[in-house]
């Protein structure tokens, strides 16, 4: 899923309403942060996570890909 997201999709300076339409209602969200779980990646029983993190004018800062 991530790599066909980065494949197509530049998340970057993505708007807030654009990322629901994109990826539906994150598992967890503030003002500012939205997180999505991936479920179980490649590596055994790790867990996968996305976090996006939105500037103040609700547009895509930074999102993070994390293994836990």
């Amino acid at each position: 899923m991530i790599k066909s997201l980065k494949r197509t999709h530049e998340l970057i300076g993505m708007p807030k309403e654009k990322v629901l339409d994109l990826l539906g209602e994150p598992n967890s969200k503030t003002d500012s942060t939205f997180n999505y779980y991936l479920g179980y990646s490649k590596n055994g029983i790790n867990t996968g996570s996305l976090t996006i993190r939105f500037n103040e004018k609700g547009k895509v800062l930074i999102y993070l890909i994390g293994q836990g």
